[in-house]
């Protein structure tokens, strides 16, 4: 009986742990938590953008895994229709988590814009990604993903789309 027990709640706990299952409402959670930095440092916004920076390093590589879940998961979706309504309810979502936040996020934006030190923190850390956006752009790197990712950059060949015949040849 006890072992009963013990396993029910740590069923019961797991279930409570795992909270959203479908990746967009697990993203419109990153969202909240971020308001939530904003609405905490409304006073001090030179403390909600260090903290915001500081989020975004901690949790940047899960919230792109999310998305890359959500174009995954509308990919394996066959029907047209389907994936349409698939797409819209995860665009719903995530809209929604972005509206629930808008006035905090104006605010705090109003608060950061007005505040010296958060000025400083950007000019301080935004030169430094863009000397990083440069070297990505200019360097080797785009020269052979971005034609992969659609991201311009010079392919040595045009590869050849195959067609249906071509696929079927197996």
């Amino acid at each position: 009986m006890k072992t009963r027990l013990t396993l029910a709640l740590m069923a019961f706990a797991l279930i409570l742990s795992t909270g959203c299952s479908k990746p967009e409402e697990k993203l419109a959670k990153h969202t909240e938590k971020m308001g939530a930095i904003m609405e905490d440092n409304l006073e001090s916004p030179k403390d909600g953008v260090e903290e915001l920076h500081e989020y975004m390093r901690d949790n940047l590589p899960e919230m792109m895994s999310l998305v890359g879940e959500m174009m995954t998961e509308l990919d394996q979706i066959e029907d047209g229709s389907e994936r349409a309504d698939r797409a819209k309810e995860m665009v719903t979502t995530l809209k929604e988590a972005a509206e629930a936040q808008k006035e905090t996020g104006t605010k705090f934006a109003m608060a950061a814009m007005a505040d010296k030190d958060v000025q400083e923190y950007v000019e301080k850390h935004g030169g430094t990604y863009e000397k990083t956006a440069e070297a990505l752009m200019d360097g080797d790197l785009m020269e052979g993903l971005g034609p992969l990712m659609g991201m311009g950059g010079r392919s040595k060949r045009r590869s050849k789309r195959p067609s249906k015949s071509d696929l079927d040849e197996d």
